[in-house]
């Protein structure tokens, strides 16, 4: 277990309500100690919950470039955030695109944009019908470990880049209880990001 700093986060309840999922995810994770569980009935839920907090904390930026315009996003230049108000931006498919399109976590692996669109076609497995035939066709085989690592990778990587490269000004901070993530840490190296780009 290790906790992330959220002192990225513009909107508090926000913030509060990603807790409250990482407390879910806590539970689950518990759950899975217990021998007489089946974990591989966990594994959906826990992918789903962790691609939440990440649709919650891309969202979250999101609104923080459209309406923080005094405060300003660090490391993100001016012309980027002019482009980025520009859109509207409201489902995960888009926050992905508009991150990937502006690098925005280009501190991380290199794979992470290609990862968040795969497991947003696996979150979108909650619907049962899969009426847009995402593969595999059979459910259960979407929901295996390698995906829930997968899972656990992108989330790191999503909460360790917003915390070393988009925190908000110290008057701000400390609003927001630090995320606590129920796994062993992976990802403790990622850097700082572009130390030369604006803050508008």
């Amino acid at each position: 277990m290790f906790s992330v700093p959220a002192n990225f986060i513009g909107d508090f309840k926000t913030g509060d309500n990603i807790n409250y999922n990482l407390q879910i995810l806590s539970t689950l994770y518990d759950c899975c100690e217990h021998e007489e569980c089946n974990k591989n009935y966990l594994i959906k839920p826990i992918i789903l919950t962790i691609m939440s907090v990440v649709e919650a904390v891309l969202c979250d930026f999101d609104s923080r470039i459209r309406w923080f315009t005094r405060e300003g996003v660090s490391n993100i230049p001016a012309d980027v955030l002019g482009m980025v108000r520009s859109k509207n931006y409201d489902q995960l498919e888009k926050y992905i695109a508009c991150a990937k399109k502006h690098d925005f976590f280009d501190s991380a692996y290199s794979q992470i944009y290609d990862d968040l669109n795969k497991l947003r076609e696996v979150r979108n497995r909650i619907h049962i019908q899969n009426k847009k035939n995402y593969t595999p066709r059979v459910e259960q085989l979407a929901f295996q470990e390698n995906n829930k690592v997968l899972a656990e990778n992108v989330l790191e990587v999503v909460l360790r880049t917003m915390d070393k490269k988009y925190t908000r000004p110290p008057s701000v901070q400390g609003c927001v209880s630090d995320f606590s993530i129920p796994w062993s840490a992976r990802h403790e190296n990622i850097t700082s990001g572009n130390s030369n780009a604006q803050t508008v």
